[in-house]
């Protein structure tokens, strides 16, 4: 029987089995970044599922972030800085207008870096960017919003185009995202390491 037939949800049903059909028959043109970002978010996905009890997970991903936020250093910093310094990352493909708190992480991490230049006055999003609203973002669980909203346009098949402008920024943007949990990762592994050695 045709997994089609024991879908709950067709729209949801069919994007995925499109999401899977793209990633198997293009899988060798993706950069190894591209792996290397899912297997790094499947690695903490189920520990800010332990961290949370909120039931959204984007919830769960900010509670994580703040809950991490001593691991907060410099090379997350810069990475982070490299990562605002772009346009504020879409809600789907092409230029879709950001997702409300994704442009709200931003701005507070663009301005906790001073970046002061034409981000945004260049931004092909600017027509749906309403700049003020309450900001009760922190560094770490800004930059992991963020980054939860790259890791669900590559889950979600948004993030494919991988050819001209838009595959350029894609392509940067999961770099750096990619380098960013890596650092995360081994941050948690050596505050393993050490408690361990100290019990």
């Amino acid at each position: 029987m045709s997994i089609k037939k024991k879908f709950l949800n067709r729209d949801e049903g069919e994007e995925a089995l499109e999401v899977i059909k793209h990633y198997i028959n293009h899988e060798k043109v993706y950069p190894k970044h591209y792996h290397d970002f899912f297997l790094h978010w499947s690695l903490i996905n189920p520990l800010y599922n332990a961290c949370s009890r909120n039931k959204k997970e984007v919830c769960r991903v900010i509670d994580f972030g703040k809950k991490i936020g001593n691991l907060w250093d410099d090379n997350i910093k810069c990475l982070s800085r490299e990562l605002v310094a772009l346009e504020c990352v879409g809600k789907g493909r092409n230029s879709a207008q950001p997702n409300k708190y994704v442009r709200l992480a931003t701005l507070y991490l663009r301005k906790e870096f001073q970046l002061n230049s034409n981000i945004c006055s260049n931004c092909k999003k600017k027509d749906h960017c309403e700049r003020d609203g309450n900001n009760n973002f922190h560094k770490m669980d800004a930059i992991m919003r963020i980054l939860y909203q790259i890791r669900c346009n590559l889950f979600h098949g948004d993030k494919p185009e991988l050819i001209e402008s838009q595959g350029v920024r894609n392509k940067e943007l999961v770099r750096i995202g990619n380098e960013i949990l890596t650092h995360i990762l081994h941050q948690l592994a050596q505050d393993l390491e050490f408690n361990t050695k100290n019990h």
